[in-house]
């Protein structure tokens, strides 16, 4: 998994860009969402500790973000483009789904909320 997060220090009007990442790891219907979850908020954690102490605070997350063209051509990554906040339990659901139609449309996949327990996970939704 790899999010993005913008951290904006209003006082200086500025910005930096921080991507939390994880280890390439399979994820499938047997696995437990919140363990996988809580470890990458745990990741989330350690690295934002990591930070200069510069006043800098996180933002919220995104919608669907399009991949550099680069990327897309080599049609390597599933982008689900989604209209709503919930770009997590998207691509979970695309990586435990196979498409019914085009693979970058919420329309291929079953509703994540009908197929994924999220309870407990809190994300912009």
């Amino acid at each position: 998994m790899e999010v993005f997060g913008r951290y904006v220090l209003s006082t200086q009007d500025s910005s930096d860009l921080k991507a939390f990442n994880t280890p390439n790891n399979v994820i499938d219907q047997s696995m437990d969402l919140n363990e996988i979850w809580t470890a990458f908020v745990d990741l989330m954690i350690v690295q934002t500790t990591e930070f200069p102490r510069t006043g800098f605070s996180p933002m919220r997350g995104s919608s669907y973000v399009e991949l550099p063209a680069f990327v897309a051509i080599k049609r390597a990554v599933v982008n689900v483009r989604n209209r709503d906040q919930c770009c997590f339990g998207w691509a979970v659901t695309s990586a435990l789904f196979p498409p019914t139609g085009e693979c970058s449309e919420t329309s291929s996949y079953p509703h994540f909320s009908t197929v994924l327990n999220m309870n407990g996970i809190n994300f912009p939704c």
